[in-house]
C-alpha cells in the first residue's frame, strides 16, 4: 500500500471517529461537487460560503448547496485522541515520541513512534502514518 493510500485510510477513519473534524468551521476543507480541487472554508453568510482557493490564491464565493464537506486535516493531537478511542489504551506524547501504551492493539504490540512536533499535521509525519496504519 502506498503512503498516500495509508494516509487516506487513516484520515477517513479519524474523521469518522472524531465528527468535530467534519463540522463546517474555519479551516474545514470543502469541495464543489463539480470540482476536484478543495477549498479551505473561511466563513458563511446565509447561503453563500467564502472559501480560500489555494490553487488560485484568493477567496472564492460558493453556493452552500453546491459543496461537499471533506473535513479538517487531522493533527497530531487528533491522532492521539483517535488512537485512544480505537485502542482503549493510553496514548502519551513527550518531546518527540508518540507512545501507545498496552500489550496488544488489533494484534500489534504496543510501541512508540518518533514524530516531528514542528509538523503538527498528520499528513506531514510519514513515520506516524506508518505507525497508525498498523492500528487499523
Amino acid at each position: 500500500m502506498t503512503h498516500e493510500e495509508k494516509l487516506n485510510a487513516i484520515t477517513a477513519d479519524i474523521r469518522e471517529k472524531l465528527p468535530r473534524l467534519m463540522e463546517l468551521k474555519k479551516g474545514c476543507l470543502i469541495r464543489e461537487f463539480d470540482s476536484k480541487f478543495p477549498f479551505e472554508f473561511l466563513d458563511i453568510d446565509e447561503s453563500i460560503i467564502f472559501a480560500y482557493d489555494e490553487v488560485n490564491g484568493g477567496v472564492d464565493v460558493i453556493n452552500k448547496s453546491n459543496i461537499q464537506i471533506i473535513g479538517k486535516e487531522p493533527t497530531i493531537l487528533d491522532c492521539m485522541e483517535w488512537a485512544g478511542i480505537i485502542s482503549e489504551y493510553s496514548v502519551n506524547i513527550d518531546r518527540h515520541s508518540f507512545n501507545l501504551m498496552g500489550d496488544f492493539v488489533n494484534g500489534v504490540s504496543g510501541g512508540s513512534c518518533e514524530i516531528d512536533l514542528s509538523k503538527p499535521l498528520l499528513k506531514e509525519n510519514k513515520e506516524l502514518i506508518d505507525f497508525l496504519y498498523e492500528l487499523l
